[in-house]
């Protein structure tokens, strides 16, 4: 009931979904509801992916002061794959795999970054 209360009293129209919606998706697996964890981790997801792939498209210069939301966002995929290994291992491998191609685009941007290079891809 706490978690449903927190979802009426800050609605996710209102309030974007974030990392810290991450934890309550996960209270909603162990708490055996499903539906309503996989949603919130789906809408997670989901805004992560839109961010990290409008971030890929910057130049560097721009690229560079996006950094720290990149690694939160890719953070936060990182913890919906980790979920969904745990909870709901049919839905993962989509997720999965959109995670592991936004963690070597991170490594590459930062290998060029390393190296002087100037692209992002």
């Amino acid at each position: 009931k706490t978690l449903d209360r927190c979802l009426e009293v800050m609605p996710l129209e209102t309030v974007p979904v974030n990392y810290s919606n991450i934890d309550m998706a996960s209270l909603y697996y162990k708490l055996g509801k499903i539906e309503k964890g996989y949603d919130l981790l789906k809408k997670c997801a989901d805004n992560s992916i839109e961010f990290l792939e409008w971030a890929y498209q910057l130049k560097p210069d721009q690229y560079q002061s996006a950094n720290i939301l990149v690694n939160t966002y890719l953070a936060t995929l990182q913890e919906v794959v980790n979920i969904l290994n745990t909870y709901d291992k049919e839905k993962l491998k989509p997720y999965l795999d959109i995670f592991q191609k936004h963690a070597q685009l991170y490594q590459q941007t930062m290998a060029m970054r390393n190296q002087g290079v100037g692209a992002n891809r």
